[in-house]
C-alpha cells in the first residue's frame, strides 16, 4: 500500500509538472509576484528537502547568504519550483552513481543592485566525476529521468518568463554547479514586532561569534544584533580562545569544522581556562545537528547546538536558555 500512495504521489506531480510546461509553452504561464522576505524563501526550499535524501548518504543544505531582512517582489512558489528541479536532478545523479557520498549545497544569494536585488540561486553537488558542459541538455534527453526532464524544462520556462537563464560550471571535485540568476525589485514587508531583548544584570548580553565563513558570521552577529547583543567575531578556534581569554563574554556561538583549530578543541581548550572565563556557555553553530552530532557537542561541555542555517526564534530560544539560571547550574554540573 505505501509503494502504491508513492506511485500515485509521483504520477500526480508528473501529470502537473506536464500540465504547467504545457501552459508555459503556450506562454500561459501565470506569475504572481508578491513581497517575500529572502530567508522565508530559502526556509521554504529547506522545508521541502529537509531529510529527503536519496541515496540517505546524500544530504541537502540549503542556506541563504544576504541582508536577513531583505525582501523582493517576486513569485516565491516558481522560485522555489526553479530550486526542486536543480536539487531533484542532483539527486537523480547520486542515485545513478550508488554508493556515492556527498552534500547537495543550495544557496540563495541576494546582492544589492541600482535598480533593486539580484537573486542568485545555485545548487552544488558533490559528486565527483559527473561534470558535462552538456549537462543541461542532457536533462531534455529522452533516456533521462521523466521527472527531471519536465521539471528541468518547466524551470526553464519559468526563469524565461522572469527574465532570467540556467548557466552551469564544473566543481573542483568534478561535480557540477547550476545556477540561475534574475534580477527583482525591492519590497517592503509589515515590520515584525520587535524581538525581546536579551539583558544580563541590566546589560546587553555579550556574544562572541566563532566561524570561519566570513558570511555566516555576520548573519549570526545581526540576528544577535536583533536582541540588543553586543557581538564581537573570531575567525578560527585559535582566535577564539584567544578572544575569551582577554576578555568575558555571556555566550559564544562556535562553530564546529574550522582551519587552525576546530570548534570542539577550542571549546575544550577554552574549559581549561581559570574562573569565570572557562564556565563560558558554548552552542555550536553548525550544519550538523542530529541527534548523535549534539551529543558529542555536550560531550565537549558545550550546552547545546543552534542550526545552519540560522533562523532567528530559534537562535533567542537558544541564548535565552544559556542565559537562564538553570542554564548556568546545568553548565557548572
Amino acid at each position: 500500500m505505501r509503494a502504491i500512495s508513492e506511485t500515485s504521489g509521483e504520477l500526480r506531480d508528473l501529470t502537473a509538472y506536464a500540465r504547467e510546461l504545457h501552459w508555459a509553452q503556450s506562454e500561459r504561464l501565470i506569475l504572481r509576484p508578491a513581497p517575500c522576505r529572502l530567508r522565508d524563501l530559502a526556509d521554504l526550499v529547506d522545508a521541502r528537502w529537509s531529510g529527503r535524501g536519496a541515496p540517505e548518504t546524500v544530504r541537502v543544505m540549503v542556506s541563504y547568504d544576504g541582508d536577513p531582512v531583505a525582501a523582493a517582489l517576486l513569485d516565491a512558489e516558481r522560485v522555489a519550483q526553479c530550486f526542486d528541479a536543480l536539487i531533484h536532478r542532483a539527486h537523480v545523479v547520486a542515485r545513478n552513481h550508488s554508493g556515492a557520498a556527498g552534500l547537495i549545497e543550495a544557496t540563495l544569494r541576494a546582492t544589492p543592485t541600482p535598480r533593486g536585488l539580484l537573486l542568485e540561486g545555485m545548487v552544488r553537488d558533490s559528486i565527483g566525476g559527473v561534470y558535462d558542459k552538456d549537462l543541461l541538455a542532457q536533462t531534455q534527453d529522452i533516456s533521462a529521468d521523466l521527472a527531471v526532464r519536465l521539471r528541468m524544462a518547466l524551470a526553464t520556462r519559468t526563469l524565461a518568463a522572469m527574465g532570467g537563464v540556467f548557466q552551469v560550471d564544473e566543481t573542483a571535485a568534478g561535480g557540477a554547479v547550476v545556477a540561475f540568476r534574475i534580477e527583482v525589485s525591492e519590497a517592503k514587508m509589515d515590520e515584525a514586532p520587535a524581538p525581546e531583548r536579551l539583558a544580563v544584570d541590566d546589560r546587553p548580553v555579550r556574544v562572541l561569534v566563532v566561524d570561519d565563513n566570513a558570511t555566516n558570521r555576520m548573519v549570526a552577529e545581526s540576528l544577535c544584533g536583533l536582541f540588543g547583543c553586543i557581538c564581537e567575531s573570531a575567525a578560527d578556534g585559535v582566535e577564539a580562545v584567544e578572544a575569551a581569554t582577554a576578555r568575558p563574554f555571556d555566550v559564544i556561538l562556535m562553530d564546529i569544522r574550522m582551519p587552525r583549530m576546530d570548534g570542539i578543541e577550542a571549546t575544550r581548550a577554552i574549559r581549561k581556562l581559570p574562573g569565570a572565563a572557562g564556565r563560558t556557555p558554548i552552542l555550536a553553530l553548525t550544519a550538523n545537528a542530529d541527534p548523535a552530532d549534539v551529543q558529542t557537542y555536550i560531550e565537549a561541555v558545550m550546552q547545546g547546538a543552534v542550526e545552519k542555517p540560522v533562523k532567528a526564534e530559534k537562535l533567542a530560544a537558544a541564548l535565552d536558555g544559556v542565559l537562564t539560571e538553570a542554564g548556568a547550574l546545568k553548565l557548572v554540573g
